[in-house]
């Protein structure tokens, strides 16, 4: 069987659709052993360490049967249909949210991977001292949680009081991930341009919304 191949910046979601990013591919500074360290795209944005064999594996179906996902960890590629992602996300709510796998599409689409950030001596440092340097480093890019009480909400009132707060320090990934979410075609010029252009999408869809009730 061919080696599965594991490359910093590309994303996996695990067979219980949680999405993570592979942040470095390390080695034991004792054994020598291959490591994973990856990082969860969904609640404190933790950081992982684990073997690559049991990063690569096959999911135990005599333990799990009613997982049809082949692999523990497969890769997502965010060229597929984004119809595709959506069925994933519905065939297995319990497990993930579709607003967390929209906004790690729009991340990975536009910066390729946070990872692209981390200097070249951290990527390659070797276990354990990694997990240690990669958590602070991540530390100080924890997405805003305005940002992401945005995307957890479908409420109108609420999504423009959290476009206000992010007036001043919006980022092109956090609009590119709203966009997906919004299934909204992306706009151009400045970023308070495009966030002029997201109160205006929003304000029209609750103004659809109205009127098709009536």
């Amino acid at each position: 069987m061919t080696e599965r191949i594991v490359r910093p910046g590309e994303f996996y979601r695990h067979f219980k659709n949680k999405l993570y990013q592979i942040v470095a591919v390390a080695k034991h500074s004792e054994t020598g052993e291959r490591m994973v360290v990856y990082q969860a795209l969904y609640g404190d944005f933790r950081v992982y360490v684990r073997p690559y064999d049991m990063f690569t594996s096959e999911v135990d179906h005599e333990k799990y049967p009613q997982v049809s996902q082949k692999w523990r960890f497969e890769r997502v590629e965010f060229g597929v249909p984004e119809k595709q992602n959506a069925e994933a996300c519905e065939t297995e709510q319990s497990f993930g949210t579709c607003a967390e796998q929209r906004a790690a599409q729009a991340f990975g689409q536009k910066s390729a991977g946070w990872n692209a950030a981390l200097p070249e001596t951290q990527k390659n440092t070797v276990m354990p001292e990694t997990n240690q340097k990669i958590t602070q480093h991540y530390a100080d890019r924890t997405p805003d949680p305005v940002f992401l009480q945005f995307l957890d909400t479908e409420d109108f009132d609420l999504r423009m009081e959290c476009l206000k707060q992010l007036e001043n320090r919006i980022t092109q990934q956090e609009l590119d991930s709203m966009y997906l979410v919004l299934d909204m075609k992306p706009e151009r010029g400045s970023l308070q341009e495009q966030l002029y252009a997201v109160r205006r999408f929003l304000t029209m869809q609750k103004r659809y919304d109205g009127s098709r009730l009536r």
